[in-house]
């Protein structure tokens, strides 16, 4: 389950970007809501999870792949790391 700080923090950068947010949580990359539903879209289309709107994670070392994947398509992003 998502903590409600990752939320909010998701919530503060998105009022001040337009691109895909993406957080470095530990080991990993996560994005939340729309950006979730977003990457999901572009990553892995056609396939369906459960949650859809809430949370999309990848392991850090698959970064540049998924940053050329949104160049691809014209998206850009933002990416802080959250302690």
């Amino acid at each position: 389950m998502m903590k409600g700080f990752h939320i909010e923090a998701y919530q503060f950068y998105k009022k001040e970007y337009a691109g895909i947010i993406l957080f470095h949580v530990g080991k990993n990359y996560e994005t939340y809501l729309d950006d979730a539903l977003c990457l999901w879209e572009i990553l892995l289309p056609g396939t369906e999870h459960q949650d859809r709107n809430s949370m999309y994670r990848f392991p850090e070392n698959k970064l540049m792949d998924v940053l050329q994947k949104l160049q691809d398509t014209g998206l850009s992003s933002a990416y802080h790391r959250i302690s």
